[in-house]
């Protein structure tokens, strides 16, 4: 018989959009290492292990979307961190999902200090498939 890790399966997803970074800031939206370093600090500031090597890889635009950018995985034990980075917009759209709770706002306050642009985050928090929409917003802030 096997027992639950977390019975109530509370898990939180972190969804943050960032814009209008600064053209001074811009570098951090084309380049890997920047943006594997910046991951890596926020995964060490909540306390999570990775699974396994983050992935960082530069976008030239040859999509059929936006343009050139930095797309990034980082698999956690608990579950992922993921960004993507649109260079000539100033955008970056980021997210946490993790079954372990976490400084949501500390993570919050390091994007804005990196990237310096306008945001808007939330913070899903689920207890069990019977939330409603509204029930699920724990947290919510702009800027």
């Amino acid at each position: 018989m096997s027992q639950a890790i977390n019975p109530g399966h509370i898990a939180y997803h972190l969804l943050i959009d960032l814009w209008d970074v600064p053209a001074g800031r811009r570098y951090m939206l084309a380049k890997v290492g920047a943006v594997k370093v910046l991951l890596d600090t926020i995964r060490r500031q909540v306390e999570m292990e990775t699974l396994a090597e983050p992935i960082v890889l530069y976008a030239q635009g040859q999509g059929k979307h936006w343009g050139p950018g930095v797309t990034a995985i980082v698999p956690l034990t608990d579950s992922h961190m993921s960004s993507h980075a649109l260079e000539e917009l100033g955008w970056v759209h980021y997210d946490l999902f993790s079954c372990q709770s976490f400084d949501w706002e500390a993570v919050q306050k390091r994007l804005q200090q990196a990237y310096r642009g306008h945001g808007r985050a939330v913070l899903l928090k689920r207890h069990n498939r019977t939330d409603s929409p509204a029930e699920m917003v724990a947290w919510a802030k702009e800027w």
